[in-house]
């Protein structure tokens, strides 16, 4: 797993987060996300604004009119967070801002969007074309839900509870503390957590949904939990069950989150615009599974699970036990048909909807052209332009088309 970049480059948390992100502001938030005040553009700007051009505010629900500015000092120029605190080890020096370490002092010249857009010093025509040219990216997404090339998924949370094991009363011990050494009481009673595993781990791009800033964000598992119930007398009362919410979804949650693996080298246009699980669908349930197979996931259909590892073995067992009521894969947010079945922690946290889904989605437009492949119409095309032997020719070739096609309807 690769470091994020700002590691990597010798930062530290602190360079970037301020006390009131880590302590807090004396405000109780249902999630973190609330209480962080920075974020990207507080550093790095726009493609079309310094970071001190950006209102207070920007990229959250709540902004002010204006222009942020910076805060001067003794002749030094602070920048700002997105709240309008001061950020003492970020500095403004011209059109160059820079961040000092707490940690070990250096000095770290920042990348700013607007002076990279100015002078076209952009590392690719990929990373142009996705910052500049289709600005919505940067309206509509969190920057790391490209730079965060992947993050922790760890998939199904399974738990066994058995009345017979005597484990802690957390709620009772909680309660017996001493005032004078802080120490706790620990309280036992019958009932425990006898096991707690998971299905599986992935370490990849993760899935794509929108956060409390109806902003595109990274997801992961957090948690899917399915719990298994043995009485007193051993007897199992509840296999591997799921609850259903007050907002009437499954339990199994899937939650946005910032991952902290930030990459220079961001996601490629097609591992969101060709993946069905960035879109929310699942591994594997493309356009072409749904016609086919409907609802129904391509693989992990946890309704079904595995049983032995010999089909028609007199030995078996499951492998994978069957979890009835969940008929569909760990990593999927959405069905084909647009159900929403998995939970999400806030009430402003969603999958992409019908038409951000159907925008996003670009699988399978190779079709377009190929299915005219052995056409003298084909045969033409490679004859003016060559035959696209590497991904360089035949993304010229496709560029040519699409100038011809402007040409033609001028």
């Amino acid at each position: 797993m690769r470091k994020d970049v700002h590691f990597e480059r010798g930062m530290q948390c602190v360079d970037c987060h301020t006390s009131i992100d880590v302590h807090g502001d004396g405000n109780i938030y249902p999630a973190t996300l609330y209480q962080v005040e920075i974020s990207c553009y507080d550093c790095h700007g726009t493609p079309e604004k310094f970071p001190w051009e950006l209102s207070v505010g920007y990229g959250t629900p709540v902004t002010l009119d204006g222009d942020r500015g910076t805060y001067k000092k003794n002749s030094v120029e602070y920048l700002l967070t997105s709240r309008g605190n001061v950020k003492e080890n970020w500095r403004r020096e011209g059109d160059t801002s820079y961040v000092y370490s707490r940690f070990t002092g250096k000095k770290h010249e920042i990348p700013l969007l607007k002076k990279i857009d100015e002078t076209d010093t952009y590392k690719t025509k990929q990373g142009k074309v996705a910052m500049s040219t289709i600005h919505k990216h940067i309206e509509k997404m969190e920057c790391y839900a490209c730079h965060a090339t992947w993050a922790p998924q760890c998939f199904g949370c399974h738990m066994e509870y058995d009345r017979r094991a005597e484990g802690t009363d957390w709620i009772t011990t909680s309660k017996k503390v001493d005032p004078v050494t802080g120490r706790q009481t620990v309280t036992k009673k019958d009932g425990n957590l006898s096991l707690e595993n998971r299905s599986f781990m992935r370490w990849e791009s993760p899935i794509l949904g929108m956060n409390l800033r109806e902003k595109v964000s990274p997801l992961a598992p957090g948690c899917q939990v399915f719990y298994t119930f043995i009485d007193e007398k051993g007897e199992i009362k509840a296999l591997n069950k799921t609850y259903t919410t007050s907002t009437g979804h499954n339990s199994p949650t899937l939650a946005p989150l910032q991952p902290h693996s930030i990459s220079l080298v961001a996601r490629t246009c097609e591992d969101c615009h060709t993946n069905p699980k960035a879109i929310g669908y699942g591994t594997g349930n493309s356009r072409s599974a749904g016609k086919i197979l409907g609802d129904s996931p391509l693989f992990q259909d946890l309704s079904k699970g595995v049983y032995g590892d010999i089909p028609g073995a007199k030995t078996g067992k499951w492998q994978v036990p069957q979890i009835t009521d969940f008929p569909f894969a760990l990593d999927q947010l959405v069905t084909r048909s647009g159900k929403q079945i998995q939970n999400m922690p806030l009430p402003e946290d969603r999958p992409l909807n019908e038409k951000e889904r159907n925008i996003v989605e670009r699988e399978g437009l190779c079709m377009g052209c190929h299915q005219y492949h052995g056409t003298p119409e084909w045969d033409n095309i490679i004859k003016k332009y060559g035959r696209a032997e590497t991904p360089e020719q035949h993304e010229k070739i496709i560029e040519e088309a699409f100038k011809s096609f402007i040409e033609k309807i001028k």
